[in-house]
Parts: C-alpha cells; sequence; structure tokens
C-alpha cells in the first residue's frame, strides 16, 4: 500500500530572479530561460491537477507576485486588445492562463520606475521575496481552512550572494526548517552560492549550479520537478562541501574566523567592548603576541610567575570577567 502523501497534491512557490544586472552576464539571456521556466511550470501543473503554483520575482526594485494575482485575467499591454479570453486549441487553457499572466506582470515590473536612491547595482531583494513564499505557505497550510499539502519553494537565480541580507536570509531558512518547508535552489550560472547551499542543506532541499546554463529546462526537469514523495525513490544531486561560513553582524561582511557575543551568539569580524544586538558589556584583555595559548605557569614556591612582560601569566591573554560595580 503506497503512503498517503503520494496523493497529496503538491504546492510548488518559484522565487525567480529577474534582476537585469545579473541575466546581463549570464551565458543564457533572460527570455530563452523564461522560456524553459514557463515549459517547466506548465510540466509541474499537468503532473496533477490539484498541483498549486504561485510564482515570485525578485529584483533590485523589491518583489512582487506574478501568478496568482489579485486579477483573475492578466491585463493586457497599452495599445494592444486582450487575448488571454480568445480559446486556443492548441494549447491547454491552464497553461495559457499562467504563461499570459506571467509575462504581462513581468511588463509591468519592468517598465515600473525606479526607486528613488538606489544603487548603480543594488542587491536583488531575495529574502523578501522568500519571506512573502513562506507566508503564501503558512496562510494555505496552517491559515482558518488548511489545505493538506506538500510545499516546498524553489529559487532560480543568477545573482551573487549579499552579505547585507545574511541575518534575512538565515531567519528564513530556519523559518523553512521549522515548517518543514524544502528549499531547492538552481544557481543559473556564476560561483557557488553560500546562502542557497546552506538553505538546502538545512531544510532537506537539492543545490544544483549549472555546468550548462542553456540546459536550464534539462536540470529543472529532472532535478526539481519530482515532488516530495518521488524523490524518495529517486537519487537526487549531492552537495559535495557547503560553505557554513557566516557574515558578520557589524560589517555584513562573510568571516572565516570571529568574535561570538556567548548571550545572543552574534558574530563579529573585530573586538566590541559591547554587543550591538544585545548591549552586553565584555571585559576582554589583549591576546599575547605570541601565537601560543596563554598558560598558567607555576614556580617552585606555588606563586604564579609573571611573562615576558611583566604581567601575571593568568592575565596575560583570554577573557578576564568584569569586576562587579560598586
Amino acid at each position: 500500500m503506497l503512503d498517503a502523501t503520494a496523493d497529496t497534491p503538491s504546492l510548488l512557490v518559484i522565487v525567480l530572479d529577474i534582476s537585469p544586472f545579473a541575466w546581463a552576464r549570464s551565458p543564457v539571456a533572460f527570455p530563452d530561460a523564461l522560456k524553459q521556466c514557463l515549459a517547466f511550470m506548465n510540466a509541474y501543473l499537468a503532473l496533477k491537477h490539484d498541483n498549486l503554483l504561485a510564482v515570485l520575482a525578485a529584483s533590485d526594485k523589491g518583489c512582487d507576485y506574478l501568478y496568482p494575482t489579485a486579477e483573475s485575467e492578466p491585463a493586457a499591454p497599452p495599445g494592444e486588445s486582450p487575448t488571454s479570453d480568445l480559446p486556443d486549441g492548441n494549447l491547454y487553457q491552464r497553461f495559457k492562463h499562467l504563461d499570459d499572466q506571467i509575462l504581462a506582470r513581468l511588463r509591468q515590473l519592468m517598465i515600473a520606475p525606479e526607486p528613488e536612491g538606489s544603487l548603480p547595482v543594488p542587491a536583488v531583494r531575495l529574502t523578501a521575496a522568500l519571506s512573502r513564499a513562506l507566508a503564501y505557505i503558512n496562510r494555505l497550510t496552517h491559515g482558518d481552512n488548511p489545505v493538506p499539502l506538500q510545499p516546498r519553494i524553489l529559487v532560480v537565480s543568477a545573482s551573487a550572494d549579499s552579505s547585507a541580507q545574511y541575518i534575512q536570509m538565515m531567519n528564513c531558512i530556519f523559518a523553512c526548517q521549522k515548517l518543514g518547508v524544502p528549499m531547492d535552489a538552481c544557481q543559473v550560472y556564476g560561483d557557488d552560492s553560500a546562502f542557497l547551499q546552506q538553505a538546502a542543506s538545512i531544510t532537506g532541499g537539492v543545490y544544483v549550479r549549472l555546468a550548462h546554463p542553456r540546459g536550464l529546462l534539462e536540470y529543472l526537469m529532472f532535478t526539481f520537478l519530482p515532488d516530495r514523495f518521488a524523490r524518495q525513490y529517486l537519487v537526487t544531486p549531492e552537495q559535495g562541501s557547503v560553505d557554513f561560513r557566516a557574515a558578520c553582524f557589524c560589517h555584513k561582511r562573510v568571516v572565516d574566523v570571529g568574535y561570538v557575543c556567548p548571550v545572543c551568539l552574534s558574530i563579529f569580524c573585530s573586538f566590541s567592548p559591547v554587543c550591538s544586538t544585545c548591549r552586553t558589556k565584555f571585559a576582554f584583555t589583549h591576546l599575547a603576541p605570541s601565537g601560543r595559548p596563554a598558560r598558567l605557569l607555576r614556580g617552585r614556591s606555588g606563586r604564579h610567575r609573571a611573562d615576558s612582560r611583566g604581567l601575571p601569566a593568568a592575565a596575560s591573554g583570554g577573557p578576564q570577567p568584569a569586576s562587579p560595580a560598586v
């Protein structure tokens, strides 16, 4: 007898990176990649009639829904007559409605005015899109009328990591883990995304960096099309090594070695006497110039011997408890 989840419909929320700065350097043009993504979405809806789909676009301007939207039918561009209501005998109407609505919403987002004070090469608002995706999933699965679904998130990204979004990204990752929502990631080109690698590893998703970006559709169909139940019987791509380095809370830079607050676990790239997150005060002395760890040396008489600087060996380096206020 098959598991009950075999008949449970899926909910796929796709976060699509539409940043023109990122796609301008990609080996595959954005219109070609969009066509392949639309073919993947149609294939996903064709798997089961009850499957649900949501698509969010993330760019430097912000994030917004491409599908579904408040409008039941996509609006026609200025100067053109609406064609979405015309039947097409060669196309399944659900596919046509999906394609027309996504293309119409993309036109609206592309011609939208630039936000005031934007940087020349701003970062993609990926974490904002992930937050809205999690809110959408939580509303359908834990709302007033919950629906039994197998939710998952797929991120199709062409941008590099933004260390300024590290805290928000980790919040989204742990929220996915708590809700039991796998986060898949498809890095179209460029170097590996450390944040997306961590997201896939922590949430039980799949991360793939495309070796041949022009074959995006093949990667989407063979790697990300199977649902959570089918993946139990398939061999999914494995990550060789995951970069779990964190970004500091002070300058938002990825660090190999940093200072960690013992109270709130905030990470800093340089020493600070006061934690900027929880305002905890520290009492640290400067580390000894030598590379050796501080040791407590005792003489024959049992007294502490001083180090080369004339200080007691126990106080030559490392944290010291703060003296109580008088």
